[in-house]
């Protein structure tokens, strides 16, 4: 799959992600932030597929930590920490997703930086 699929790709999926939640009942900016978090973050794990095949094994616990750490730290605060936020329960659903789609879009582009900074 060529750049351009890919980029078209995730638009069509937050933009798909965004009307979905709009039309559920959550309000327009934050449909739309939930949208773009989810499309960078299908770009750049595109990116890392085309560019850093190699890069898709895992090495195990040593080097995993640094991944797996701070993911379970995003998760944890948004499946976890959001459900304490006075807030109706399709916002709270929404606010948690729209973390961990940040968190992730953070860590992934993290690697890349990473990634393109060491095949140089």
């Amino acid at each position: 799959m060529g750049t351009r699929r890919h980029q078209l790709l995730a638009i069509g999926l937050g933009t798909g992600v965004g009307v979905t939640l709009y039309w559920v009942g959550i309000d327009i900016l934050l449909s739309s932030a939930i949208a773009v978090a989810l499309a960078v973050s299908v770009v750049f794990l595109c990116r890392i597929n085309r560019k850093f095949p190699d890069r898709r094994t895992g090495d195990g616990w040593q080097n995993g930590r640094w991944m797996t750490i701070p993911m379970v730290v995003i998760n944890f605060a948004a499946l976890v920490g959001v459900q304490l936020a006075p807030l109706p329960n399709e916002y709270t659903a929404a606010i948690a997703f729209l973390i961990i789609f940040v968190g992730l879009s953070a860590y992934l582009g993290g690697s890349l930086a990473e990634m393109e900074r060491s095949r140089s």
